[in-house]
């Protein structure tokens, strides 16, 4: 099933004319984007914004295996692979791989969404030259690892939804596992799996067995995939025991103004556990005695405070995770502007979808609300920040460009019709 988008752009019809389907659109495309990755590598300083990854990306480096099983450890072994193969300069490396590799996946979003090699170009381009994605290269935190593991499961959804084939399932459901171990929300993301694989799936009286049996495949491979490589990272299969600890700085009597404050609900637990006599301090934050504590207490808040944790900590969360982060750098900056601009996302596509009411609400529209709401529920039950909404923004941010480009098509199609000839009364009359 081909994505209604736009029909007329899969046909190359475009406003630029021929410099539409120019051979030299996808070189000059790569070549701009390898230069910009290169920029970021050479061009910014190394920096540790997440001191604990690059801890254990040096005791992979060292031992082959990273012990704390606490947060995710595939991203950080990554790193220390890249570490060990190519010494100081191999996390840089690898790190301008990934992004290299987000910026041809959100072109071929785009391509697989019926937008012309041109737009599709110019589109991608302005997202992968977003400062936070190029200066990530130097970075080790999980910023462009995480956008790129969604832009990837994006593409494969999409590839899937073309046309259901074995391959196809293959791919996203190891895609899919891939990305579960770099951003632990990610399976959430088997609902809109679910509603791509229904809606590509011919109609019939097989739907429903191919359907099932498709969807146990990904899932068998998803799991697969993570099992491979948690022991990759860490020597045998496991899931991140951090959980409890994120429940509980998103469910407690401090987690309000902490969000507001800091931007995250972790500060609050320290605060939150003094007030309930426990003697802790943030080295203890990993600590699996913790753990039982963490889920008690933050069960009690969720039990005695259910409206305030559901609702009024469920928008806060919700604004906190779209809006721009401005620990580092404030709105009155130029980084700042622009992390502002990549956070009007969500209600600039809600605004487009009202202005270009006309074309009527698209299945694609409906895949981008599903995956959407499924990509921030983890988070709103749970803990938020800035960070970790980045990458729905920028896949936001996919949606409003596509959404304006089929506008834009389907206007130019209405305008180069004919007029209907106008039949004369007395016609009408006879």
């Amino acid at each position: 099933m081909t994505l209604p988008i736009n029909a007329q752009a899969a046909e190359g019809r475009f406003s630029t004319g021929k410099i539409s389907g120019s051979p030299y659109i996808l070189p000059a495309f790569l070549l701009l984007v390898l230069l910009a990755g290169l920029a970021g590598a050479v061009g910014t300083h190394f920096s540790t914004p997440m001191p604990v990854y690059w801890i254990d990306a040096q005791e992979f480096a060292r031992n082959a295996k990273i012990a704390d099983t606490f947060t995710p450890d595939f991203y950080p072994a990554l790193l220390g692979e890249s570490l060990r193969l190519f010494g100081a300069h191999g996390p840089i490396f690898l790190q301008w791989v990934i992004y290299e590799i987000f910026a041809i996946t959100v072109y071929g979003v785009f391509r697989l969404l019926n937008v012309s090699r041109l737009a599709a170009s110019v589109f991608a381009l302005a997202i992968a030259l977003c400062p936070d994605m190029v200066t990530g290269i130097s970075k080790i935190w999980d910023m462009d690892a995480s956008c790129a593991a969604l832009a990837v499961l994006v593409f494969c959804m999409l590839l899937l939804w073309r046309g259901v084939s074995l391959p196809k399932a293959i791919l996203t459901g190891i895609v899919w596992g891939a990305g579960i171990a770099v951003r632990p929300n990610l399976p959430f993301l088997g609902i809109p799996l679910a509603l791509v694989l229904w809606t590509a799936l011919p109609a019939g009286r097989q739907r429903f067995g191919r359907f099932a049996l498709y969807l146990l495949l990904m899932s068998a491979l998803g799991v697969a995939t993570l099992a491979s490589l948690s022991s990759f990272a860490h020597g045998a299969p496991y899931w991140a025991k951090n959980g409890p600890y994120n429940f509980f700085a998103g469910a407690n009597e401090f987690t309000g103004n902490s969000l507001r404050q800091y931007l995250n609900g972790e500060p609050s637990i320290e605060e939150a556990l003094h007030k309930a006599g426990v003697a802790y301090t943030t080295d203890q934050h990993a600590d699996p005695a913790m753990q039982k504590l963490y889920m008690q207490y933050g069960l009690q808040f969720v039990h005695t405070h259910t409206a305030t944790w559901l609702f009024d900590y469920g928008a806060l969360k919700c604004f906190t995770m779209l809006r721009p982060d401005t620990k580092v750098h404030s709105l009155r900056s130029a980084e700042g502007l622009i992390r502002l601009l990549i956070s009007i996302a969500l209600p600039l596509w809600l605004i487009v979808l009202f202005l270009s009411r006309r074309m009527g609400w698209r299945i694609f529209d409906t895949f981008t609300l599903v995956l959407a709401v499924c990509y921030t529920v983890p988070f709103l039950l749970t803990n938020s920040d800035p960070r970790f909404g980045f990458a729905l923004n920028l896949f936001l941010w996919m949606a409003v460009l596509a959404r304006l480009y089929a506008w834009r098509m389907e206007a130019s199609s209405t305008g180069s019709r004919p007029p209907r000839e106008r039949v004369p009364e007395s016609s009408r009359a006879a």
